[in-house]
């Protein structure tokens, strides 16, 4: 095997989506040198590239209690309402930024058109997400960070105990990278065990899996998100839909979510959608179909505009959206865009001196047990980013670089090609599967039960022992796969693990055995941590400093 090719920078961000840009770019202007690793090309992929087009923002004339209100009450009282704060009073900072860099945001007489999404008062910004990341790509390059794509990294190289860069894969032909870094960002992203919805079959978790490995903790790995979707064709827009009028209806024809939630209706939190149609369904009234057609000509014309990829699906499948109601299932999307992830700080860090973490990597909690409200994610990813890239340049320009252990890098490549070498074995595919049909039926993740989560977990364990030390795997491209499919696993066990220690039902997180919220003992945040060699989960109460608006619940 030839020798690794190395490089150097002063700060590493793993991941080039939406929030490893701006960390990237902020790193950049305090003086770090940067190197950018992706899996993808950078800017072509990411949960970001295929966005509905929406960014939280908030503006001086708008009532910052009642946005914040609108987060902590989403988010079952879960929330960390400093972080709130933050992702509103600098939301449009960002957007502003982004402006500059090229970013076209839609405009009405030279100021931002905003449009309401998911909640009843947070309003967007709205663009296409598509060119989006190629100006926030362009951008990063021209502030000097140095890109490399198709580099997939599941591995922080350790250096006197801490992260001191990290070991990358070209996804297609094998050549090993290795990066020194005196600070590692992990932004690449959630974990939706590529599920049935669109643009986020790249989105495996090993942002998760190598801050565990060092030691980092992760917080609120219980809070699962779900998304909706049509039950023959992967498709995104729903939070813009509902906004322009469209309605959840059931075999009946009913109009199911006023039943549910009949303040917001069809514009709750996404969540909450996919909990009121797995109860429909359990209770004999479905299929559930989403009609669009009370949509006004304008509304389609700037859908086509925002989500293009979604209206001409459609539109090549001969449905009519303006006459055809649309069949429609619960989409899985696991971390993305919800409380889930590496315990950071509000400027990116971990427990672990060197790692930082931002975007779907990092537990955003001002989420809490919910899953935000339109456009949040995004405005989570640009803030934090920003504040990320910041952090972990400070703190790289004021120590030297660490030195590389060069008998991890040896074990990392005897181990790391090892599948190309088996002449049988299950491949990736098989195992993500298995992995799948333990963790998506709406019985296990949707409406919970501890023997439900035990047996899966039991289920998940059998994949681990017996399925995992065999794959075997043809070329490079499945390779890659496989270690995705690790990452995915690992992700999987991790949830499942706090949600059974989770005994109460808040938010998204729903247990039929435990059915009622538990403002006495579970006002808390779950954290899981790598402890003799296992996961260990426990809780800790929500700080005092954390009501800093709306106070604690008391029943």
């Amino acid at each position: 095997m030839e020798e690794p090719t190395r490089l150097t920078a002063d700060v590493l961000v793993v991941g080039g989506g939406i929030a490893g840009c701006w960390a990237a770019i902020r790193a950049r202007q305090r003086g770090a040198s940067v190197c950018v690793l992706d899996k993808g090309p950078a800017g072509k992929t990411g949960a970001a590239k295929f966005a509905s087009g929406d960014i939280r923002c908030f503006m001086p004339t708008d009532s910052s209690y009642e946005w914040v209100e609108e987060m902590v009450v989403g988010g079952d009282y879960l929330s960390d309402q400093r972080w709130i704060e933050v992702a509103l009073q600098e939301s449009l900072q960002r957007v502003e930024e982004m402006d500059r860099f090229g970013v076209k945001f839609e405009k009405t007489d030279g100021s931002y058109r905003r449009e309401p999404g998911r909640g009843r008062v947070s309003l967007s910004v709205v663009f296409n997400g598509a060119q989006m990341m190629e100006a926030m790509r362009r951008e990063t390059e021209r502030q000097g960070a140095r890109v490399l794509d198709r580099v997939f990294t599941d591995e922080l190289l350790i250096s006197d105990g801490r992260p001191g860069g990290a070991i990358g894969v070209n996804t297609r032909n094998g050549r090993v990278f290795l990066v020194e870094a005196k600070a590692v960002i992990l932004a690449n992203g959630a974990c939706t065990l590529r599920a049935n919805y669109f643009g986020q079959h790249f989105s495996t978790g090993e942002a998760y899996r190598m801050a565990y490995d060092c030691g980092a903790r992760l917080r609120g790995m219980e809070a699962i998100a779900w998304n909706s979707s049509s039950r023959d064709y992967d498709t995104t827009g729903m939070s813009r839909f509902t906004a322009m009028g469209g309605r959840f209806r059931n075999r009946l024809g009913e109009p199911f979510m006023e039943r549910y939630y009949p303040a917001m209706k069809d514009r709750a939190p996404v969540n909450w959608v996919v909990v009121a149609m797995a109860r429909e369904v359990s209770e004999g009234r479905g299929p559930i179909y989403f009609d669009l057609t009370a949509l006004t000509e304008e509304h389609h014309a700037l859908s086509r505009k925002l989500i293009p990829w979604g209206t001409k699906l459609f539109e090549r499948a001969g449905i009519d959206i303006t006459k055809d109601r649309i069949e429609w299932i619960p989409s899985f999307q696991g971390t993305q865009g919800s409380a889930a992830g590496i315990a950071i700080d509000l400027d990116g860090r971990t427990n672990v001196e060197g790692l930082f973490a931002t975007g779907d990597a990092g537990a955003w909690l001002s989420h809490g047990l919910g899953t935000g409200w339109g456009g949040s994610a995004l405005a989570n990813c640009i803030v934090l980013g920003a504040r990320a890239g910041v952090t972990a340049a400070d703190y790289a320009l004021g120590i030297t670089q660490p030195k590389t252990d060069a008998g991890q890098v040896r074990a990392f490549e005897e181990t790391f090609f090892t599948p190309l070498s088996r002449q049988s074995g299950p491949l990736p595919d098989e195992v993500l599967f298995e992995i799948q049909s333990n963790v998506f039926p709406a019985e296990i993740s949707v409406l919970k039960e501890a023997n439900r989560l035990e047996k899966a977990l039991r289920q998940l364990d059998r994949v681990e022992d017996d399925l995992i030390p065999n794959v075997a795997t043809p070329d490079v491209h499945e390779l890659i796969k496989a270690h995705e499919t690790e990452c995915c696993l690992f992700y999987a066990k991790a949830m499942l693990m706090s949600a059974l220690y989770r005994q109460e039902t808040r938010g998204v997180h729903v247990r039929e055995d435990y059915p009622h919220r538990d403002n006495r003992d579970w006002l808390k945040w779950t954290y899981l941590q790598r402890q003799d060699n296992r996961m260990n989960v426990w809780a800790e109460n929500v700080p005092e400093e954390a009501w800093k608006y709306v106070p604690a619940p008391t029943s």
